[in-house]
C-alpha cells in the first residue's frame, strides 16, 4: 500500500513528539523513533504506545499494513483517508479532501452530535470518509485497506490499591506526583526559553511556582483577554511580581476586526481549519496573542506551558450531585446529555439522536464503573481530547513547541484512582497547591475553596431548586455570560447574523454559536476558501 503523509509519498517512519518511558528516560527524535523499532503486530504495536507518557504521534510502515497511533490526550493528532490502494495521512483532515471536495457535509446524526458538544463521535470526522486517530489509540490498516483498532489508554487507569489510601496519605502521593510531573517538564524545557500563559486559577499559577523552585529564571509570563481589568489578568500580574517573573497583558481582539470579524481574514481562517481539523470546533481566544509572540520571537520559538487539565484531575465537576443520583446507566445518559449547558436548544428528534449516540459512546466503556467513573472517563476520553485540547493546538500552529505538565499519565490515573470523597470539589487538589503557594507567598485572597462554596447556603439552596428549573436553564439565552475575551464584539455581528438567517439552530453559548457558524460554513464552503 503506499503511504502518502501530509501529500508527500512516505517511505520511512514518521515519528514526532517527546515523551517518557516505563525506566523515566526522556525520548525524542531517534530514541522515540527507535522505540517503536520491535513490535511484530498491533498488539505489540499497542504495547508500545502504552509504555509512553508524553505528546506524540506515530506514522508507521510495514509490509503487513500502515500503523498509526496519537498519545493518550491528541496533543498531535492524526487524519487518515482511503482513496483507492492507497493511505492518506495528515495532522489535520483538510488536507485529507480532495480538490473537488469545495464543501463538507456531515451525515445528520454527526452534525446534531457536533452542534451539541464541539466535536465528532468515536473516530468520525464531519467527513464521511475522513477518520481520526482517537486518543490512546493504535489503529492497524492492513494492505488489503481493513482497519484494526486497539486501544491502550482508555482515558485514564483505575488502580484499585489507591482507593484503601488514607486522606494525608494520598495528599502525600499526590504532591510527589505533581512533584514528579514538574520534574518531568523541567527536564524536556532545559535551556530553553518559556512562555507561561498566566491566570488567576491554579494550574498555571502551579507551572509557574514549579519554575522557580527548580530555578528556571528564562521564563516570560502574560495574560491575555479583552482588556487588562479582567480578574485573571490582575491576579497574574501579583503572582509574577511575587516570583520574580516578567508579565504583561496582550490583548485577545485584533483591532482592525470590525463587524465581520475573522471571517473575512484568511490568516484566521487557516488557523480555524488547522485546530479544527474536521474533527472539532475551534478555539479562538489564543489567535491573536500566539500571533503578536510568534512575531516577536524569530527563528527558534520558545516552549508554551499551558495550564491545561489541572482541574479536571482535581475533580471540578464533581460537585454536580446530579450525577451521583442516577439510578442506572440510562439515567445518567440523560443527565449528561444536559451537562454544560446544552449550547443549543434540540428538538425532540435531535434529543433522541443524542441520547442514542451518547448511549453508543457509553457502552464502548469498560464495565463494572460507577456514575462518576463514566463521567469522568467521558470528561477525559471525549471532551478533554477532542476539545478542551485545541487550546493547546493554538500555538502549534504558529510553531511554538508545547508541554502540559498536568497532562502527566502517572498524575492522571493515580488522582482518578482515589476515593471520590477526597476529590469531591477539588478538596485535595487544592489543599496540596495551597501548601505550594504559600511556600512561594502567591496566595490570593480570591483563593476561596469550591468545598467551602459548595457548603454555602445559596449554593446549597441553588442545588435544591436546580432540578426543578433543568428545562428552562437549557432554553435561556447565555451567550455572553462570564466573557472575558471579548467573543460579544468577535461574533455578535457577522457570525450571529449568519447563523440566525441561514440555519435552524439556536445557540444558547458563545460555544455554541461558534459550532452553528462552523457547521454552516463548511456546508456552504465559506471555510474552505
Amino acid at each position: 500500500m503506499k503511504l502518502f503523509y501530509k501529500r508527500q509519498l512516505q517511505t520511512e517512519d514518521w515519528v514526532e513528539g517527546v515523551a517518557f518511558d516505563t525506566k523515566d528516560c526522556l525520548l525524542r527524535g531517534q530514541t522515540l523513533s527507535k522505540h517503536f523499532s520491535s513490535f511484530c503486530d498491533l498488539e505489540g504495536f499497542a504495547e508500545c504506545c502504552n509504555r509512553l507518557n508524553g505528546s506524540w504521534r506515530a506514522v508507521l510502515n510495514r509490509p503487513c499494513g500502515v500503523y498509526l497511533a496519537v498519545d493518550h490526550r491528541t496533543t498531535y493528532s492524526l487524519y487518515y483517508r482511503l482513496v483507492g490502494g492507497e493511505l492518506f495521512v495528515s495532522d489535520n483532515g483538510f488536507d485529507l479532501l480532495l480538490p473537488q471536495e469545495t464543501t463538507v457535509c456531515p451525515d445528520w446524526e454527526e452534525e446534531v452530535f457536533f452542534s451539541r458538544w464541539g466535536f465528532t463521535s468515536f473516530s468520525n470526522t464531519l467527513h464521511p470518509h475522513i477518520k481520526r486517530v482517537e486518543a490512546g489509540c493504535a489503529v492497524c490498516i492492513s494492505s488489503s485497506g481493513e482497519e484494526f483498532v486497539s486501544r491502550y489508554d482508555t482515558g485514564f487507569c483505575l488502580l484499585p490499591e489507591k482507593k484503601l489510601l488514607d486522606y494525608n496519605s494520598a495528599k502525600r502521593e499526590v504532591a510527589q506526583a505533581i512533584d514528579k510531573a514538574m520534574e518531568r517538564m523541567c527536564r524536556v524545557v532545559e535551556g530553553e526559553h518559556l512562555l507561561l500563559p498566566l491566570t488567576g486559577g491554579r494550574d498555571s499559577r502551579m507551572i509557574a511556582v514549579a519554575l522557580k523552585l527548580n530555578g528556571i529564571q528564562e521564563v516570560e509570563c502574560f495574560s491575555y483577554g479583552r482588556d487588562c481589568s479582567i480578574p485573571d489578568a490582575v491576579k497574574a500580574g501579583v503572582v509574577a511580581r511575587r516570583l520574580g517573573f516578567p508579565h504583561r497583558f496582550l490583548s485577545s481582539l485584533p483591532p482592525e476586526y470590525g463587524e465581520s470579524s475573522y471571517t473575512e481574514d484568511p490568516e484566521a481562517m487557516r488557523f480555524l481549519r488547522y485546530v479544527s481539523g474536521l474533527g472539532s470546533g475551534y478555539f479562538f481566544a489564543e489567535y491573536y496573542p500566539a500571533l503578536l509572540l510568534s512575531q516577536e520571537n524569530e527563528g527558534r520559538l520558545p516552549t508554551v506551558l499551558p495550564g491545561h487539565n489541572g482541574d479536571i484531575l482535581g475533580g471540578d465537576n464533581l460537585f454536580y450531585s446530579i450525577f451521583l443520583r442516577a439510578a442506572n446507566k440510562a439515567e445518567f445518559i440523560r443527565f449528561l446529555s444536559r451537562h454544560e449547558s446544552g449550547n443549543r436548544l434540540l428538538s425532540r428528534q435531535e434529543n433522541r439522536l443524542l441520547l442514542s449516540r451518547l448511549e453508543s459512546i457509553i457502552a464502548t466503556y469498560p464495565e463494572g464503573l460507577d456514575t462518576v467513573e463514566y463521567f469522568e472517563m467521558f470528561r477525559n476520553r471525549e471532551i478533554a481530547a477532542k476539545y478542551y485540547i485545541n487550546s493547546s493546538r493554538s500555538w502549534q500552529y504558529f510553531g511554538f513547541p508545547v508541554w502540559m505538565p498536568f497532562l502527566d499519565r502517572d498524575l492522571i490515573n493515580l488522582m482518578h484512582s482515589l476515593p471520590l470523597e477526597y476529590r469531591w470539589c477539588k478538596r485535595l487538589y487544592e489543599e496540596v497547591t495551597d501548601e505550594y503557594f504559600r511556600r512561594c507567598d502567591v496566595s490570593l485572597p480570591s483563593d476561596t475553596r469550591s468545598l467551602e462554596l459548595f457548603n454555602r447556603f445559596e449554593a446549597r439552596l441553588k442545588r435544591r431548586i436546580r432540578p426543578f428549573l433543568s428545562s428552562w436553564l437549557l432554553r435561556r439565552n447565555r451567550l455572553w455570560k462570564g466573557d472575558c475575551i471579548g467573543f460579544d464584539l468577535l461574533m455578535k455581528g457577522r457570525i450571529l447574523e449568519q447563523v440566525k438567517a441561514e440555519t435552524h439552530y439556536r445557540p444558547t453559548t458563545a460555544n455554541g454559536l461558534s459550532f452553528a457558524w462552523w457547521l454552516l460554513s463548511l456546508q456552504n464552503g465559506r471555510a474552505l476558501l
